[in-house]
């Protein structure tokens, strides 16, 4: 009886996987053993961790982790450790290096030579890595999962924003993110990669973890503070929590019924959750953004659980810049990298990694006809309005073309007035004159 629930669960979990081409028996053989791969793609140093529960044959998810700025994927694998056995539960992890260091998203790299004369954004680059995976590896193309750290963490949330890259990655994961603020006309190589945010579909899930004590990444980043100019964290929440359509309040907070130190509060097209937790070394904020499909789901919805939630932060006290895994790095480890590193005293509970595991576990891409529902219905949701705003723009123009026409006519009537009063004053000095 066992057996046979497992193996129905099993079956059910491989048809509702999508596999990708390395799937096939020619494809698959040759990369079915465990372990650590390190080979160049696309004139980049690739590293790429196999789980010793890959067969080649089966569909695995998925997890890209992206590292800081000047770091490299060897110290993004050391400081997660997104490959370790004992936490990883099945999944192939990808840790690619940045150009000389920077990503395209970071604004170092507009002075990099090697960047500005390759035009070719991460965003493509990834797209064509994410093909060679699928190839190249038996892929589970529903379960693929993006983390980031620092400039790797606005580089994946530049994934997110992606109208591409946003319909083949189930959920992103972020830790001390640097978000950029775009500036118009900058046709930098990071300018243009700021300047839209138009995710192909809805909603895209987040986790964001953010130390409240990040000086690099910081959680209140001062007004004007030179030419890398960061959004404010909860401005990014905000955001966020825009597109994937909860949209705005619509009620006042309520005490949670599981915690007197939560309180949660209805939205248009969803709900969110606000408390602290870890002891008070953290403050949870979870959304739980359904739109449209909200009352089908009233009462349903727990925001204890990540599979509900579509937007996911930590504000973490005290912890600065880094990766927090709690007490498991040691000294010499801590040395060794730079800006990865133990979590300060105050916090020691709180693992990164493990929260990254939970959400991507909890997440996976919609299936095909689910997926192309959701890319039409924002894509005319869209249009509409571009529509409106067009509309207007067009009444703007029009009460800006009245304004003018308004203004001309005032000058001429003063000019009139003028010609006029000129023409008096003549007549009197002449009659004057007569005198």
């Amino acid at each position: 009886m066992h057996f046979t629930i497992a193996l129905f669960a099993l079956l059910c979990a491989y048809v509702a996987a999508d596999p990708s081409p390395g799937c096939s028996i020619s494809a698959g053989a040759g990369e079915v053993k465990a372990g650590e791969r390190i080979y160049d793609f696309d004139g980049r140093e690739l590293r790429v961790h196999l789980p010793t529960t890959y067969d080649g044959r089966t569909p695995t998810g998925v997890i890209i982790a992206l590292h800081d700025r000047g770091e490299t994927g060897e110290t993004m694998g050391i400081g997660t450790g997104f490959h370790d056995e004992d936490k990883n539960a099945g999944w192939v992890v990808v840790y690619p290096n940045a150009k000389e260091g920077y990503w395209t998203s970071d604004p170092m790299a507009d002075y990099e030579p090697d960047h500005t004369r390759d035009n070719r954004s991460d965003i493509v680059r990834t797209a064509a890595l994410l093909d060679h995976l699928g190839t190249k590896y038996c892929i589970d193309t529903r379960r693929v999962h993006v983390a980031g750290l620092g400039t790797g963490g606005g580089m994946t949330h530049l994934f997110a924003c992606s109208p591409v890259l946003s319909t083949r990655i189930a959920s992103v994961a972020i830790v001390g993110g640097l978000f950029f603020e775009a500036k118009p006309g900058d046709e930098s190589v990071s300018g243009r990669a700021w300047a839209r945010c138009r995710p192909g579909r809805r909603p895209v899930p987040l986790l964001e973890m953010h130390g409240n004590a990040d000086v690099v990444a910081p959680y209140w980043p001062p007004e004007g503070a030179g030419d890398e100019r960061t959004v404010k964290v909860v401005e990014w929440i905000e955001g966020w929590r825009g597109r994937n359509g909860c949209g705005e309040v619509v009620g006042g907070p309520q005490k949670s019924e599981y915690s007197d130190a939560t309180y949660e509060t209805e939205m248009i097209g969803g709900w969110v959750s606000e408390g602290v937790v870890f002891g008070g070394g953290a403050v949870r904020v979870a959304h739980a953004c359904v739109g449209s499909g909200k009352e089908e789901v009233r009462g349903k919805v727990d925001l204890r659980e990540e599979r509900w939630l579509t937007n996911l932060h930590y504000s973490l006290r005290g912890v600065g810049h880094v990766w927090p895994r709690g007490a498991e790095l040691q000294k010499d480890e801590v040395v060794v990298i730079n800006k990865i590193s133990v979590t300060p005293p105050g916090l020691p509970f709180f693992h990164a990694t493990k929260e990254a595991l939970k959400w991507f576990e909890a997440h996976e891409l919609p299936e095909a006809g689910e997926l192309k529902k959701q890319m039409a219905e924002l894509k005319e949701e869209r249009a509409k309005e571009e529509k409106k705003s067009g509309k207007k723009e067009e009444k703007k123009a029009k009460k800006e073309d009245g304004k003018i026409e308004k203004k001309k006519q005032a000058e001429k009537d003063v000019e009139i007035d003028e010609a006029e009063a000129e023409g008096k004053a003549e007549e009197a000095v002449h009659r004057k004159d007569e005198l």
